[in-house]
């Protein structure tokens, strides 16, 4: 079996980031920045540098960062494609329908475990 890569709503952003010589730790806080409830950490940054290397897209990077941090947090926001945006908020989304339907289940169990106490001190009662 031949393993597909995927790329996701914001490896285009890290690609540039990662170029411009930034570490991974910071390239997430940029992440961060643009996509306030992405679960992008350091770790997957990394992961996806590694990836670019391996593939031989990531060459000749520089050693020391040719952009400083708030530079890097500035051109973020103007690199975001309304298609990675969609994305974004789309994923946000389907987690936050997630959510709402975990809390009717819970709500709707809660309600009837209440129903059956009052029913079973009902008969203790009588």
């Amino acid at each position: 079996m031949v393993s597909r890569k995927k790329d996701t709503y914001w490896h285009s952003l890290a690609k540039v980031l990662l170029e411009m010589g930034l570490k991974p730790a910071s390239v997430a806080k940029c992440i961060k920045e643009v996509f306030p409830l992405s679960e992008v950490t350091g770790r997957h940054v990394g992961a996806y540098n590694r990836r670019l290397k391996t593939e031989g897209i990531a060459t000749d990077r520089p050693t020391k960062p040719t952009i400083n941090m708030n530079e890097a947090l500035s051109i973020s926001q103007s690199m975001v494609n309304d298609e990675d945006m969609f994305v974004y908020n789309s994923s946000v989304g389907a987690m936050k329908r997630t959510l709402k339907c975990f809390e009717m289940k819970l709500i709707l169990e809660a309600e009837s475990s209440e129903d059956d106490i009052d029913t079973w001190i009902g008969t203790l009662t009588q």
